[in-house]
């Protein structure tokens, strides 16, 4: 059965919920691209960035523990059409 469609808002909520472990990162952690798609048009609604925190950049922010970051495709579908559908 199929899971009730996301808000826009609960992105955060669903992400952090439903952390994917990268095996092949050095620490095994969740960082990573968490792709949100449409439950209206099925295209990609938000690449949301989700980092464990454990690694810094020459700047000084929190990044991804691996580069190039992980891409995890959520099951998860926003009930909002994408950007270029919403036009």
């Amino acid at each position: 059965m199929a899971e009730a469609p996301i808000d826009p808002v609960d992105i955060h909520d669903y992400a952090a919920a439903h952390k994917v472990l990268n095996p092949r990162g050095p620490r095994r952690c969740f960082c990573g691209r968490y792709l949100f798609y449409s439950s209206i048009c099925g295209h990609l609604y938000q690449d949301y960035p989700l980092k464990c925190g454990s690694t810094t950049s020459k700047s000084g922010k929190t990044g991804f523990c691996s580069i190039p970051a992980p891409q995890h495709h959520m099951e998860g579908r926003v009930n909002l059409a994408c950007a270029q559908c919403r036009v």
